[in-house]
């Protein structure tokens, strides 16, 4: 009995070792990655040497000096602007007004810091301020911006170099902003959300070309003479609509000049927004009037009295 059992014990070792054999050697299983092979590593900040002294760094340009300090391995250097000038002409503008490590002005080159340290460099700049409006107000389907308004609005926010311009659409509502231009860039094409305040701004609006779209029924030099335009042969109820737009309009400019003088007028403010609202009302009713009902000589003085208030309003006089 003996001498049988003991091949039955060596072939269950056999088989053990086999077994054990063919699942390594066939790879068949891989022996699991501890935790810490499975994780990533992250470089430890190391401690590195100032390249610059705080008298070297206030002479460079800021983003040169930015670039010195990421060079050499500081990765936590940063710039910014602050935004405390009110032109780019000034001779101060882009130059390094402090640099600070680790919190203090103070440091020279050669100096050990560890790479994570804080580096902030601050620099003079042009102050620059969220624009009034943007594209999407400037929309056919949203409530009409007026120019004079418009202008106002970018004063307010402090920027100086502030203009206008009119295009000719008979289609458009008169004075209505169709576009601004900042910088040479349009809003209408590019969204523009801020710019620096002495940015250049046109302010581009609509006019209406005043022509008459009857058929002449006369040669136009004798529907352009003096007897044609002359008070007494203009209807009179329609000579005096047209008299006291025009007077309300001068009204308008000589409040307007008044008001851009001295905005911060509180006396003013509340005779604005009244101004503002009857600007809008007489604005509409001159732009209603239907020319091709007038006759000849009550469209001739609408045109005269609508040109000259367009002068006007175009700071160009009479």
């Amino acid at each position: 009995m003996k001498t049988k059992a003991i091949p039955s014990i060596l072939l269950a070792i056999c088989l053990a070792v086999t077994s054990a054999f063919a699942l390594t050697g066939c790879g068949k299983e891989k022996p699991a990655e501890s935790s810490s092979e499975i994780e990533e590593t992250t470089e430890a900040p190391k401690e590195l040497t100032l390249p610059v002294s705080s008298d070297e760094a206030l002479k460079m340009n800021y983003e040169d000096l930015y670039d010195t300090f990421r060079n050499a391995g500081f990765d936590n250097a940063d710039y910014d602007g602050l935004g405390d000038l009110a032109s780019s002409s000034d001779k101060l503008n882009e130059t390094i007004k402090s640099v600070t490590v680790n919190g203090s002005e103070s440091f020279k080159k050669g100096d050990k810091m560890m790479s994570d340290v804080k580096i902030l460099i601050s620099y003079h700049s042009v102050k620059t301020v969220y624009l009034p409006v943007d594209k999407y107000d400037l929309k056919e389907d949203k409530d009409a911006i007026y120019y004079e308004d418009a202008v106002t609005q970018f004063k307010k926010k402090g920027f100086t170099d502030v203009s206008t311009r009119m295009t000719e659409d008979a289609s458009k509502e008169e004075g209505r902003v169709t576009d601004i231009v900042v910088n040479g860039e349009s809003m209408i094409t590019e969204y523009i959300s801020s710019a620096p305040v002495d940015a250049t701004i046109v302010i581009v609006y609509n006019t209406k070309a005043a022509k008459p779209t009857q058929k002449p029924t006369q040669a136009p030099e004798k529907q352009a003479s003096k007897a044609d335009t002359d008070s007494d042969s203009v209807t009179p109820s329609f000579k005096e609509t047209m008299d006291s737009y025009e007077a309300f309009f001068d009204s308008y400019i000589e409040f307007m000049k008044k008001y851009k003088e001295n905005p911060g007028d509180l006396t003013m403010i509340s005779e604005y927004a009244d101004y503002m609202s009857k600007y809008t009302d007489y604005m509409s009713k001159l732009t209603a009037i239907d020319t091709t009902t007038l006759s000849a000589a009550d469209l001739a003085y609408y045109t005269e009295v609508h040109t000259k208030i367009l002068k006007k309003m175009a700071g160009t006089g009479e």
